[in-house]
C-alpha cells in the first residue's frame, strides 16, 4: 500500500473502504431511486455493458478483421454474468459459418476450453460451429431452423 506525505496508510484501496463505499452506493440508490435501483446497477456497469455490446457487435461484423473466438466467448459469457439475455446477444453478435471441422476434435477442445474458462453453456452457440460439436458438451444445442447444408 502507498503511503501518504504523513507517513500513515493510504486506506483508500483497503477492502474495508470499499466495501463501506460500495454500501453506500448501494443506499443512496435504494433512498433515490428505489428498488429498481438497485438492480440497474451503478453508471460503471452501464457503461461497461454498453461497451462490451458494441464491441460484439462491431467485432463480429467480419470473420476476418473481427473478435477472436476466445475474445467472443468472454464478453458474451461477460455479458451475460452482468444480467443479459441470450435473446439480446442474439441481435448483436452475427454468427458466421466457420470452415469444415472434424466434430470429436471440436467437442474435446470445447471441453478443454470449459474447464479452463468455466463459461456459461450458452455461449458456445455464438461460435457458428455446427450442432454435432455442440452435442454432449455443457453448451445447449441451437434453437429454429437447421443450418443449411
Amino acid at each position: 500500500m502507498a503511503k501518504s506525505a504523513s507517513g500513515g496508510e493510504n486506506r483508500r484501496g483497503s477492502p474495508e473502504a470499499v466495501e463501506k463505499r460500495t454500501a453506500a452506493r448501494k443506499l443512496n440508490r435504494l433512498l433515490t431511486e428505489g428498488s429498481e435501483g438497485l438492480a440497474t446497477g451503478d453508471g460503471r456497469t452501464a457503461r461497461r455493458r454498453a461497451r462490451l455490446l458494441r464491441e460484439l457487435e462491431e467485432g463480429t461484423r467480419s470473420p476476418r478483421d473481427g473478435l477472436k473466438p476466445i475474445e467472443l466467448l468472454q464478453r458474451a459469457h461477460d455479458l451475460l454474468v452482468l444480467g443479459e439475455t441470450v435473446t439480446s446477444l442474439r441481435k448483436v453478435i452475427r454468427v458466421h459459418p466457420r470452415p469444415p471441422i472434424d466434430p470429436e476434435e471440436a467437442r474435446a477442445l470445447l471441453a478443454q476450453i470449459d474447464a479452463a474458462y468455466g463459461f456459461r453453456p450458452e455461449v458456445y452457440e455464438f461460435l457458428g460451429l455446427p450442432d454435432e460439436a455442440l452435442q454432449r458438451t455443457n453448451a445447449p444445442r441451437r434453437r429454429g431452423r437447421p443450418a443449411k447444408g
